[in-house]
């Protein structure tokens, strides 16, 4: 008899460009966990995949031994031909499985909108957002790269920081800090940034010194005018401003100006009841439709007290999204690692 999809053993994973996190899937219950480094396929061969990120989740005894039948990868950079080189990264580690490589943006989309309307927002390494309706990505604004877009993300963020503190832009009191903190030439940043792979990486290593300062004022500034570009270069062209915004896996720099930066460039266009909603990394992974589980609320940090929502336990319609192969098969979120 086969078995149905929440009876096999699957692993799902949640890609960045700097790290994944993956879970092992058997019954339908997650029974281990994973972090390993990222990669972004646009930029990375399929082999270099397998022996870097590969490698580093075959060192986990628990995914060693497992033979999975599926493998699901939302990641980012996960589009035309990355799809290409992550599909047979992942073959070359389990050639039996069935794969499946979507982008992280229809991961984060499916986990922050539920069965919900909405526009879904990723601030990581890179920066992304979709407009989301009916259980699929309706419309995206490509986030075109650190270099031509990604407003917002960490990589940019990292960059902007460091043209300040090279050029000496910032009190004194703050260029002593990002020193002591990390102690880097002028030469070094030029090597990292343009002689050596994934400079977005590196750059994005920086923010937490925006994190750990963001209460001064030069860092404030910085913090908000970058997440308002992210929400006028994007989320705008959606013209959708009675549609809820929802915040996947927010840095700490982000996490607290986020609701600011929505009332200020977001509620200007139109006035919202919907609540915005910034909720911790959870994984996905599939269930069969025949359970008939709808979406459960995620935990999520309900800022905005001006605005209205319904309370968290309010009962939601159980109604199943359109989901990501196979076909059949439902979804829910899978809790925090």
């Amino acid at each position: 008899m086969a078995t149905t999809l929440s009876e096999e053993t699957i692993w799902i994973a949640d890609g960045g460009s700097t790290k994944a996190q993956w879970a092992l899937m058997q019954a339908g219950s997650c029974v281990a966990t994973a972090t390993t480094i990222g990669v972004n396929p646009l930029l990375t061969d399929a082999a270099s995949i397998a022996t870097g990120m590969g490698a580093a989740l075959l060192a986990h005894e628990a995914f060693a031994q497992s033979q999975p039948h599926h493998i699901y990868y939302y990641g980012a950079g996960c589009i035309h031909q990355g799809i290409d080189h992550m599909q047979q990264a992942l073959l070359t580690l389990r050639s039996e499985a069935t794969v499946h490589v979507a982008s992280d943006m229809l991961g984060a989309a499916r986990a922050l909108c539920g069965q919900h309307d909405g526009i879904a927002c990723i601030l990581g390494t890179g920066s992304n957002s979709a407009l989301y309706i009916k259980g699929e990505i309706a419309d995206q604004v490509s986030p075109l790269g650190y270099i031509l877009g990604d407003e917002g993300s960490g990589a940019v963020l990292g960059k902007l920081l460091l043209n300040a503190i090279l050029k000496r832009r910032w009190p004194a009191k703050l260029l002593q800090a990002f020193d002591a903190a990390y102690g880097t030439t002028q030469a070094e940043v030029i090597q990292h940034v343009y002689r050596e792979p994934a400079a977005n990486r590196y750059l994005g290593s920086f923010t937490p010194f925006l994190a750990a300062h963001r209460h001064e004022p030069e860092v404030h500034r910085l913090l908000v005018e970058e997440f308002g570009r992210f929400i006028d270069h994007n989320l705008r062209h959606y013209q959708r401003p009675d549609l809820p915004l929802h915040l996947w896996k927010p840095p700490p720099s982000a996490a607290s100006l986020w609701p600011r930066c929505c009332r200020r460039r977001w509620q200007v266009c139109a006035a919202t009841t919907q609540p915005h909603n910034i909720a911790p990394l959870p994984l996905l992974f599939p269930i069969s439709s025949s359970l008939c589980i709808s979406q459960p609320p995620l935990p999520s940090i309900r800022h905005a007290p001006w605005q209205t929502h319904a309370p968290p336990d309010a009962p939601r319609a159980a109604v199943t999204p359109a989901p990501f192969p196979p076909r059949q098969a439902g979804w829910r979120a899978c809790g925090s690692l």
